[in-house]
């Protein structure tokens, strides 16, 4: 019950961040292709990695709670992204040629085509990127139960910084729990003096 309240929390929390990120990617998007003239392809390429960026920063904070960033955590959201990324441009485009082909044939497919593509794109590449970003990019050493999966965290230098500090909480309570025996150990001896 815990993992679901969990879950939900952290699709609310993307949703939200999307929900921004989303807004800048279509301003950034509308911009370069309405004002600069720039390739459709082309901008929304580059609106994507602007909410990428956005992205990483936001959800790795918030809506993960991740706190051990390193490299390896870096290579992996990207990995996620550009997954995410060609799947965004690939439904954009694909959308915005079938909409082309029903129509007169043109390339025109107006506005309400443009933003029904970008809308469609949007729901395809987020649910790619929250599955990645929970269970590839941001997961948590501690969370892998596989092996296998194990020993790559490991290989990767994942799990030993997560491991020092279990062998550390460890020993500590290995030391509390000698020191308390300890304690009754010494009063047992006092009572009997």
């Amino acid at each position: 019950m815990r993992a679901v309240k969990k879950t939900t929390r952290e699709i609310l929390i993307f949703g939200i961040i999307g929900a921004l990120g989303t807004v800048l990617d279509y301003l950034v998007y509308t911009t370069c292709l309405f004002r600069l003239h720039v390739d459709v392809n082309a901008s929304k390429s580059f609106a994507y990695v602007v909410g990428m960026v956005f992205a990483y920063f936001c959800n790795s904070r918030w809506t993960f709670a991740y706190k051990d960033a390193s490299i390896t955590s870096v290579l992996r959201f990207v990995l996620v992204y550009v997954f995410g990324m060609g799947a965004n441009v690939g439904t954009n485009g694909t959308v915005l040629w079938c909409l082309s082909a029903m129509g007169d044939g043109g390339e025109t497919v107006g506005m309400w085509g443009i933003r029904f593509a970008f809308l469609t794109a949007v729901g395809v590449s987020a649910t790619c990127n929250f599955a990645g970003m929970k269970w590839f990019a941001f997961r948590k050493a501690s969370e892998v139960t596989d092996p296998v999966q194990q020993e790559k965290a490991l290989f990767s230098g994942e799990l030993i910084c997560n491991r020092a500090t279990e062998q550390q909480s460890n020993r500590a309570t290995e030391q509390q729990s000698n020191r308390a025996t300890e304690q009754q150990s010494n009063r047992a001896t006092e009572q009997q003096s």
